[in-house]
């Protein structure tokens, strides 16, 4: 792996200062510490704050080919994709990034599964359209040219991350719905692999350096409605359902996705190790919540 002057190897992350990155920062410091050089790129629309001298921050657009180009005029060891969520910008940094890094891991979506009669979800079952959404497509093709470009890849297909710092459909919007009232209406309850963010930066870590696709999620799959019983019962309310195809709540109109984990486990000895309870516990207590 090739190391920059001061013999520091080089990870280049798309992203990184929102939910997924400052985790996986922090994670990667602790498990390589001064031995890395970590330079986050990203819009400069969020703020991270890690004080030391292993993590650098550069302000730009995926969306611009200047900006892409002067970022790979550079070489590095690792890019890491955490931003990448439609084709273009896919794309664009897979065939940037070409030629200018040892690995490329990308970060993809347990959207890739389409719904249906295989479960839990393997690594190796054949892909279509997945959920058929035009982000589920992206990742698909991403992946595919993945493969085609970087001999050495990692793909990392996590499912629906929670945890502090969560801001799409996250845990407070359910605690809103509760505290508007404790009656909550779904079309369905499916049961998901609802994934700690901590799990899955250590599941990226782990999987760093290895050839391949992976599942990470979570301990234990849930069905949504015990992801919201819980979350009511930590904050003292005690949630009932209802059920009716006029529901807006996220993820009721899902169906059940349910990964299995034990290709990370061969690979990495790596093994979710946060119970739901405990996530979102630590999630809501973050929040100061209760």
């Amino acid at each position: 792996m090739k190391a920059d002057a001061n013999g520091k190897k080089e990870i280049l992350i798309l992203g990184g200062t929102r939910f997924f990155g400052p985790a996986l920062i922090e994670k990667l410091l602790e498990s390589s510490g001064k031995a890395i050089h970590i330079t986050c790129f990203h819009r400069g629309l969020h703020n991270a704050a890690f004080p030391c001298s292993e993590v650098s921050f550069l302000t730009g657009d995926r969306y611009s080919s200047r900006d892409m180009a002067e970022l790979f005029e550079r070489e590095w060891d690792t890019v890491i994709d955490l931003s990448g969520t439609d084709e273009q910008t896919i794309t664009a940094a897979m065939q940037y990034a070409c030629g200018r890094c040892r690995r490329y891991v990308f970060i993809s979506s347990s959207s890739v599964y389409a719904p249906g009669d295989l479960s839990p979800h393997r690594e190796n079952e054949p892909l279509k359209n997945g959920t058929g959404e035009p982000y589920a497509i992206a990742k698909i093709n991403g992946e595919r040219l993945l493969r085609e470009l970087f001999p050495c890849h990692t793909i990392i297909r996590p499912s629906k991350v929670y945890g502090p710092g969560n801001y799409w459909f996250s845990e407070r919007d359910y605690l809103k719905r509760l505290q508007d009232s404790p009656l909550v209406c779904l079309k369905n309850d499916p049961v998901l692999h609802f994934t700690y963010i901590s799990d899955l930066a250590e599941g990226i870590c782990a999987l760093l350096d290895k050839n391949g696709t992976f599942n990470v999620a979570g301990a234990e799959p849930a069905s949504l409605s015990r992801f919201i019983k819980t979350i009511g019962r930590l904050c003292g309310i005690t949630a009932a359902f209802a059920f009716t195809q006029d529901s807006d709540v996220p993820f009721s109109g899902l169906s059940d996705r349910i990964l299995d984990l034990s290709e990370a486990k061969k690979a990495a000895g790596w093994f979710p190790t946060v119970s739901l309870e405990e996530g979102l516990a630590r999630t809501l207590l973050c929040s100061g919540r209760y």
